[in-house]
């Protein structure tokens, strides 16, 4: 079960962030959400590497908080019929993600 504090809190940084900045790169919004988390008590980790679900497979960074991802671009990830929500962000369950997601190292 996803804690409700932490779903809420990424919502709302997430939409501040949306309003008021003019980038849509995932690299910076994630970068600026992480730090934003970590101010509020979540145990936070900003992550850049690969999404990797075919046919689509991108450079991306997300972070990562416990046993969860919190996502920040879901529309640009998700493929028609997937189980990644139609939402602009949210916050996924490692289970069923983390295979998605791979960390290279530079």
């Amino acid at each position: 079960m996803i804690p409700k504090q932490l779903q809420i809190d990424f919502i709302c940084i997430s939409l501040k962030i949306s309003l008021h900045n003019k980038s849509k790169e995932c690299h910076t919004n994630a970068r600026v959400i992480c730090k934003e988390l970590k101010k509020l008590g979540h145990p936070s980790v900003f992550v850049t590497g690969i999404y990797d679900n075919p046919p689509k497979t991108i450079r991306h960074s997300w972070i990562e908080c416990g046993e969860f991802i919190c996502e920040t671009d879901c529309k640009q990830l998700r493929e028609e019929g997937d189980l990644m929500p139609n939402e602009f962000c949210a916050v996924l369950p490692k289970e069923k993600f983390i295979h998605r997601y791979k960390v290279v190292e530079a």
